[in-house]
């Protein structure tokens, strides 16, 4: 009798413009103006919800971090958006659990 929580994980480049950085330098990568839209997120959460099938969003959390949350070099979370991201989601069940007593 277990639940099953969807975690929805962005891209670093949803995340800050200074992810841009690196490969834009070192590799000719284009980007747009701006960040890249969450829309592919915002459906994804959207059919979760009409499915009641609970979801946990990271991309408000990494977007209100000061700190950097991915390697530079690739898409992989760093130490501490390992540590976020593991926070989020046991604040995020914990919650969930005491609304359910």
């Amino acid at each position: 009798n277990s639940k099953l929580y969807f975690v929805i994980i962005p891209s670093k480049y949803q995340v800050k413009i200074e992810y841009q950085k690196f490969p834009k330098e070192q590799f000719g990568m284009k980007f747009g103006k701006g960040l890249i839209d969450n829309n592919l997120q915002k459906e994804v959460i959207k059919f979760l919800s009409n499915n009641a099938i609970p979801s946990i969003d990271l991309l408000p959390y990494l977007r209100k971090s000061k700190i950097k949350n991915y390697y530079t070099i690739d898409e992989h979370f760093n130490k501490y958006g390992n540590k976020l991201t593991s926070y989020v989601i046991i604040k995020s069940i914990k919650k969930d659990l005491n609304k359910n007593d």
